[in-house]
């Protein structure tokens, strides 16, 4: 087990680290308390009034902890994450090991945001298996990754509290891939699925499209106007005819990616 527990630093000017972790202005990040090097800085950089705790502790059950690497970044154009090759100790702190790096696949929700865990598997404790996926159940009220420059409280997700032989890295907000229609002549898309959640300079691919002349698949596209909750537009998105089907997929970006390697 760890106890994790989130903090934000105050300070606009030093630049410090709790564990291995960079505390950075206004962003929260998870502290594992059970980690001795975190407790260290912890101790020192809250003595001077430096850090601020912005939710109470969670236990999160690991089988060891990431000494180096392991780091969960998304992969442009595609729901697929690439973990680091990472060396891990036991918590008993005598066996260790070391993974090679991998990939996680993502596979959204058809309406509604994912909160996903990634980690390692430690079966086999020599050689950890990379990028192991567990998801909660699909919820509207999942924080989208853009809100988590605020104090927030880390959603439940029982199975990273209770699935043996794991060490979990991070977890990743996916949005949804949400059903799309097109009119080819305005270049207006329809979001079919639901309120599409998107801001201007989102960026944005297309998947699985039937119609759509001009429109490349996996494509990054930015999004350039909102028209209402479900229409959206695209930067170099003309087609010449209409989409009747496929799937929209917001680019999964490196602040959607929360960092909990214990």
């Amino acid at each position: 087990m760890s106890l994790l527990a989130a903090y934000r630093t105050i300070s606009r000017s030093v630049k410090f680290n709790i564990g291995d972790k960079p505390a950075v202005q206004n962003q929260t990040f998870f502290v594992n308390l059970d980690n001795k090097r975190a407790q260290r800085d912890l101790a020192r950089h809250s003595a001077i009034g430096q850090l601020v705790q912005v939710s109470g502790t969670r236990y999160h059950f690991d089988t060891g902890y990431v000494d180096q690497g392991g780091k969960v970044t998304p992969r442009t154009g595609s729901l697929v994450l690439d973990v680091g090759a990472a060396n891990v100790t036991a918590l008993d702190n005598v066996t260790k090991g070391a993974s090679a790096a991998g990939t996680a696949t993502m596979v959204p929700h058809a309406t509604l945001p994912e909160l996903a865990a990634v980690g390692l598997d430690t079966t086999t404790f020599a050689v950890p298996t990379v990028a192991t996926v567990i998801y909660n159940t699909p919820a509207a009220t999942i924080t989208e990754a853009r809100s988590l420059s605020s104090p927030f409280t880390l959603p439940t997700l029982p199975a990273t509290d209770s699935t043996a032989a794991r060490i979990w890295l991070a977890y990743v907000w996916v949005p949804p891939a949400l059903a799309i229609t097109s009119v080819s002549g305005t270049g207006v898309f329809t979001s079919t699925g639901g309120n599409h959640n998107y801001v201007v300079g989102d960026q944005v691919w297309l998947a699985g499209l039937t119609g759509g002349t001009g429109l490349v698949a996996n494509q990054l596209y930015t999004v350039a106007t909102i028209p209402s909750a479900t229409t959206f537009t695209l930067t170099g998105g003309t087609h010449s005819t209409n989409v009747t089907a496929g799937t929209a997929n917001r680019q999964i970006l490196a602040a959607d990616v929360l960092d909990v390697r214990p």
